[in-house]
């Protein structure tokens, strides 16, 4: 259950965690997304330690998407035309 504690709610796949579905508190994300840039660190997830992460397992994605085809990656045309299995 998702609660106000939460600073992240990130979808998890399956395959990893999937930072471009995720809803971040700005208040919170910012100064440790700065924190960690300013001491040299790219990882998506190297700040995530900072704050409250609350992490959406693919079991509860899967009762709106049973597929989870939101995740999946589109780049070309052909991508686009092929069905997930």
């Amino acid at each position: 259950m998702l609660t106000s504690e939460a600073d992240i709610a990130i979808p998890f796949s399956g395959e990893g965690l999937e930072p471009f579905h995720a809803v971040y508190r700005r208040e919170t994300c910012l100064p440790a997304i700065e924190a960690v840039l300013e001491a040299g660190k790219w990882r998506v997830d190297s700040w995530f330690s900072e704050v409250n992460v609350y992490t959406l397992q693919a079991e509860e994605i899967r009762r709106y998407d049973p597929r989870l085809l939101c995740f999946r990656n589109v780049n070309t045309p052909e991508e686009l035309g092929r069905r997930s299995s």
